[in-house]
């Protein structure tokens, strides 16, 4: 199940960036991977957390935590 899962955001995050490459030299696979794992670790912490936040707020704060690596693949390099 988790292999499944993490082949799903994989997939996700590469057809995403084919519409929206990165601008640096950073590879799509190489940020896909990035990504994946942070995306997944998090849900599986939050899974596994007693008094777990709403799915929102915990969405949320994930965003927060990967939004600087999307923001950072992003950047034209000077």
């Amino acid at each position: 199940m988790e292999a499944a899962v993490i082949a799903v955001v994989r997939g996700r995050l590469l057809q995403g960036m084919k519409q929206h490459p990165p601008a640096n030299a950073v590879s799509c696979e190489m940020l896909a991977a990035t990504l994946r794992w942070a995306i997944y670790g998090a849900a599986k912490e939050w899974v596994k957390t007693p008094s777990k936040c709403p799915p929102e707020s915990g969405a949320d704060q994930v965003m927060g935590l990967v939004g600087p690596i999307f923001t950072a693949a992003h950047a034209t390099v000077a």
